[in-house]
C-alpha cells in the first residue's frame, strides 16, 4: 500500500544506501536530525502499510516496515525543499519517484508556498529526466559540489507564483495514474487537523479503493 509515515532513521539510512549503492548517502545522525525537525516531514511508500498517514518524530517501534520509497521535504519561509528521495533498485520503473516528487510538489502548493527547490547530481540522469517530467526548471550549478564521486549540483525549483508552469503541474498530476492519492495528500496537509503538534493524523478519508490502486 502507500503510506506517508515518520520512520526510524536507521532503516531510512538502510533504504537510501540501498538506493545510492555508488554514491555518498546521508548517515544514521542526519537523518535523526530530519526527525527531529518539526519543519521535515517524511513521505513513504511501504509494502506493507495499507493506509496513508503522517507521523512526526521517530515514532517507529519495533521491527519497521519494508519501504520501497522515501523522501524528505522540509518547509521554511515559504520554501518547499526536496532534502533527499530514494526509491529501492526492486521498485524502479513503477513511477514511485513520480508519485513521491508529485505529492511533494501538489502539498506545497496546497499549503501556499511560493517556490520548491532541490539540488541533483549531474550525472543522475534518471533523476534529472524524473525532475524535468515533473515540470521543475534547472536554474543553477554548483561546480564539484558533491563527493564520493566528486560531481557537479544542479539545482532545480518550481515557482508557484507562475501561472503557466502550475497549469503544466496541473495536467502532469491529472494524467498520473494515482493522482487521486497525490491530491488527497495535498489536501490532508492543507487540512486544519495537521499541526505541528500533531504526533500522528490518519487519512480517513482515503477509501479502499484508493489504497487498492497501490497495492504492491
Amino acid at each position: 500500500g502507500w503510506s506517508v509515515a515518520s520512520a526510524s532513521a536507521l532503516s531510512a539510512a538502510a533504504l537510501d544506501a540501498a538506493a545510492n549503492a555508488n554514491t555518498s548517502v546521508w548517515g544514521v545522525r542526519q537523518y535523526a536530525d530530519e526527525f527531529a525537525n518539526d519543519r521535515s516531514e517524511f513521505l513513504v511508500i511501504s509494502e506493507t502499510s495499507p493506509s496513508m498517514e503522517i507521523l512526526r518524530g521517530d515514532a517507529s517501534a519495533g521491527s519497521p516496515p519494508h519501504w520501497l520509497g522515501q523522501a524528505c521535504v522540509s518547509s521554511v519561509c515559504g520554501e518547499s525543499s526536496l532534502l533527499n528521495i530514494a526509491v529501492h533498485p526492486k521498485a524502479r520503473r513503477r513511477g514511485y519517484g513520480a508519485l513521491l516528487v508529485l505529492s511533494a510538489l501538489a502539498a506545497a502548493h496546497r499549503t501556499q508556498q511560493e517556490s520548491f527547490f532541490l539540488e541533483v547530481r549531474s550525472r543522475n540522469v534518471a533523476a534529472v529526466a524524473l525532475y524535468a517530467a515533473c515540470a521543475l526548471e534547472q536554474v543553477g550549478r554548483r561546480p564539484r559540489y558533491y563527493q564520493s564521486p566528486r560531481d557537479d549540483a544542479l539545482l532545480w525549483s518550481f515557482r508557484f507564483t507562475d501561472q503557466d508552469a502550475l497549469a503544466v503541474l496541473a495536467e502532469i498530476i491529472e494524467r498520473n495514474p494515482h493522482r487521486d492519492l497525490i491530491n488527497a495528500y495535498a489536501e490532508l496537509r492543507h487540512g486544519a487537523c495537521l499541526t505541528q503538534e500533531s504526533g500522528s493524523v490518519g487519512m480517513d478519508v482515503i477509501c479502499d479503493q484508493l489504497v487498492g490502486e497501490m497495492r504492491l
